[in-house]
């Protein structure tokens, strides 16, 4: 039995008041998926962009092991020395990447900027887009928390139905993580890699006693402050599957290639087939 991320967090709902996701939880959730990301842009040959990572996409076991679902409108990058794919804009609003949607130039960076606005989802318990909100300038979750990060006052947006369980340490890495992700250029953005890398930070801090000296975030897109929150990491060992095109990873990934119970009419649409075991037998990506 399978939920998504959108229907477990359960936002504005008795659910999400009386059974909330620990903050614990919900950064397994987000390394997770952000594992399967990675596989699809580092570990597949071609590689591949989801182009609609979204709470709502990301599938939830009994055991909150999470799984990157639905590849409905994914796009394989041929030609690995492409820098992008020029493509008709598709995606859903709340997740789409300006850059993509002013360009019409798709990139794995479009997935890690869909990924940073659910990130945001993880820590502040809201939607992307909520136009119950008085305040227009507030709809967009992106725009929402900027002044706060800014001011340093992240107790502003972290979500209420978590109680005081949690590390606020913790909870600042996760926002540098999305804040980098939201950058309005790709080039700014860091790689799924990178991310992976610093959400296991996160965790390990989350479960350390390490201090954490950051007070707030500056939203500017420069290069240099970018730099600040990428950290490079070893690259993941690959292993060569001589039978097909496509790389496997030494970790199986959060990626199966199936769509979500409620798009079961896209299966198998835009990715490689069902009948590359290869593929199929990777235990995390939907």
């Amino acid at each position: 039995m399978t939920n998504n991320f959108k229907q477990t967090l359960g936002v504005g709902t008795a659910k999400a008041r009386n059974s909330p996701i620990s903050w614990r939880t919900r950064l397994d959730i987000a390394l997770n998926t952000a594992e399967g990301l990675e596989y699809l842009h580092t570990g597949c040959m071609p590689l591949i962009i989801h182009r609609d990572v979204k709470s709502s996409n990301i599938l939830l076991f009994a055991n909150m092991t999470a799984t990157v679902a639905d590849f409905g409108l994914s796009k394989e990058v041929v030609n690995e020395n492409d820098s992008h794919v020029s493509t008709v804009v598709k995606g859903t609003a709340g997740y789409l990447d300006p850059e993509y949607y002013t360009r019409q130039n798709l990139t794995d960076k479009s997935d890690v900027f869909s990924f940073g606005i659910v990130l945001l989802e993880l820590i502040c318990g809201r939607q992307s887009i909520d136009t119950t909100l008085s305040d227009r300038m507030a709809w967009n979750i992106g725009e929402w928390v900027k002044p706060h990060l800014e001011a340093g006052a992240i107790n502003n947006i972290i979500d209420k139905a978590m109680g005081d369980n949690y590390k606020l340490e913790s909870i600042w890495k996760v926002a540098e993580i999305a804040v980098m992700s939201i950058q309005s250029f790709g080039v700014n953005r860091p790689t799924m890699r990178q991310v992976v890398s610093d959400l296991r930070e996160a965790i390990e801090t989350e479960t350390s006693t390490q201090s954490y000296d950051g007070s707030s975030i500056s939203m500017q897109s420069d290069p240099s402050f970018a730099s600040t929150i990428a950290r490079p990491t070893t690259a993941t060992t690959m292993a060569r599957n001589d039978n097909n095109n496509h790389h496997i990873p030494g970790s199986s990934p959060h990626v199966r290639y199936i769509s979500s119970p409620s798009e079961t009419d896209k299966l198998q649409t835009n990715f490689p087939s069902s009948s590359s075991p290869d593929i199929m037998d990777m235990p995390y990506v939907r």
